[in-house]
């Protein structure tokens, strides 16, 4: 059993990383939040507690220069565009984990060499038997040429807005299909992992670590960025894709099973390679 520190925004509340401490906490190991409130004074806390090992999402720079010296795995939820943050992962030696294969290469190309990938996932979710309805659900990003398509298609729009976890899953498996165009590069896609093991097909551009998460084809259509055109063909053709097929495939490969087993390992061997120094700052403790 480890005990685990994990620092994150608001104590790690949203997912992923609520569903990560309540799956570590199912595992049998203790599990700790701490939410930023000044870094100094948290970083002192945890010191103090002197856990096994600490799993820190906070996006912060400060975060990482005071988790030095800690048996510390870093998780990188968004792309190197903070110049601070990339600077302070740089000068640290600690380890780092991305979202996706997408996001570890964007942090590689930044200049930091030591990011692994985890990648992120969603509950598995056994919907109630639902009549599927000519919908198309968007979310709040890429919305305008997602509506176009939509209406292209036939299909009315709901916006997806605040919705409970699962009302929000059993909305998407009564939904004719999810449309994702965004446009900027994103790390992973919770909606679209959720609306994969819904069983409900995911239409979006073909960029971002997006091509990770959707089986072009299979679980839903992908299309060149910025094509409207091409946008307003994939929902047609994600129409017609079979559904427990959708779902087979997410369930497949985007459940937090997976990584929640790949954290415990990682972190259980960052514990077991940080074992040698404790003991000896322990038995150095003891001599004075």
């Amino acid at each position: 059993m480890l005990n685990i520190a994990i620092v994150a925004p608001n104590g790690g509340a949203e997912p992923p990383v609520s569903d990560l401490a309540s799956g570590l906490a199912r595992r049998g190991h203790r599990v700790r939040r701490y939410a930023p409130e000044g870094y100094d004074r948290l970083f002192r806390r945890v010191r103090a507690e002197n856990p096994d090992v600490v799993s820190q999402h906070a996006f912060d720079a400060e975060a990482i220069r005071l988790s030095a010296g800690l048996p510390v795995l870093h998780t990188l939820h968004l792309p190197p565009t903070v110049h601070a943050v990339v600077r302070a992962c740089a000068q640290s030696s600690a380890s780092f984990v991305a979202l996706s294969d997408f996001a570890a290469a964007q942090w590689r190309a930044a200049g930091l060499e030591r990011v692994q990938t985890i990648r992120a996932g969603v509950p598995d979710f056994t919907p109630l038997p639902a009549v599927v309805q000519p919908i198309a659900l968007i979310s709040e990003k890429g919305t305008a040429p997602a509506i176009r398509a939509a209406r292209r298609a036939g299909l009315r729009v709901q916006i997806l807005d605040g919705l409970p976890r699962r009302e929000l899953s059993q909305l998407m498996a009564g939904s004719a299909v999810c449309l994702l165009p965004v446009e900027r590069d994103e790390s992973f896609d919770l909606v679209a992992a959720k609306a994969q093991v819904a069983g409900c097909p995911v239409v979006g551009y073909a960029h971002g670590a997006l091509p990770e998460v959707v089986e072009h084809g299979v679980s839903g259509v992908l299309c060149p960025p910025g094509d409207e055109a091409a946008l307003a063909a994939a929902v047609r053709r994600a129409l017609v894709l079979d559904r427990r097929q959708v779902r087979a495939s997410g369930r497949a490969r985007l459940l937090i099973a997976p990584m929640i087993e790949r954290y415990e390992a990682e972190l259980a061997a960052l514990a077991e390679r940080q074992r040698p120094r404790r003991a000896q700052v322990f038995e150095l403790s003891i001599d004075r």
